[in-house]
């Protein structure tokens, strides 16, 4: 694996895309190649599961080699997995304006998947759009960060159960979704919310809990409102996400 560039190589390299020497726009360049790295990263995972299955070796065998069970080694590299990743990677690495990365970039890995996981969720129901319910659906089955799926089962919020009263209140379109699902405009406002929230608690990624309290503080979609129809302490869901955030700091 001599290939594999070195600590100094890395550092150098990402010296030299910052073009300055001044700290912080380094700082930035250092952050845009760990999210590149780590998208790199799971395309390459991937690629291997994929060999691995075409060998003949099972989901448990590859779970065994990941550390995970093999429910969560075939949710997370399936071939479906794999294009909406790739899909959701050109927005990941995408820089936007000079000095205003997008916001995914500042994503964990965890909250990348949730937000795949809530495509899928709108595909699955043909939705021509990715609601504030999907958004919910997405973070309920994301189980490798599962911060936001761990605090929502303490309240007795399941994946299931959501995804079949997303389903009752939303109903299933009769054509198929596009490829490319835009996000609905409270969806829309629920990221810049998340963001807000990361930046609040001082936290410089933003993951699947960061996601849950922005769903909270938006306050006004489906996704709420499906919530409270359980419920659900909105409040004390919100300090119960906030104090799991906070351990994790």
């Amino acid at each position: 694996m001599n290939e594999i560039p070195n600590l100094d190589a890395l550092i150098a390299s990402i010296r030299a895309s910052a073009a300055t020497d001044e700290p912080l726009a380094v700082l930035a360049a250092a952050a845009r190649a760990r999210d590149e790295l780590e998208s790199l990263t799971e395309a390459v995972l991937d690629h291997f599961v994929s060999e691995a299955r075409q060998a003949g070796c099972s989901w448990s065998q590859i779970g065994g080699v990941l550390g995970v069970s093999k429910q969560a080694a075939q949710q997370r590299h399936t071939p479906g997995q794999f294009a909406a990743r790739r899909l959701l990677s050109q927005l990941v690495t995408r820089r936007g304006e000079p000095g205003r990365p997008g916001l995914f970039t500042r994503f964990t890995p965890g909250a990348r998947r949730a937000i795949v996981l809530a495509r899928d969720s709108a595909q699955k129901l043909r939705h021509g759009v990715l609601g504030t319910e999907h958004l919910l659906v997405g973070l309920l089955a994301e189980e490798y960060e599962g911060t936001a799926s761990g605090v929502l089962g303490e309240f007795g919020v399941t994946e299931g159960a959501m995804e079949l009263a997303v389903a009752d209140r939303m109903g299933v379109g009769q054509q198929g979704s596009p490829d490319r699902i835009p996000f609905a405009p409270r969806a829309k406002k629920v990221l810049e919310l998340t963001l807000r929230e990361a930046v609040r608690l001082g936290h410089d990624r933003i993951g699947t809990g960061h996601l849950l309290l922005g769903l909270l503080l938006e306050g006004e979609g489906v996704a709420v409102e499906l919530l409270t129809a359980r419920g659900v302490d909105l409040d004390a869901l919100r300090r119960a996400v906030t104090a799991r955030l906070d351990e994790a700091a």
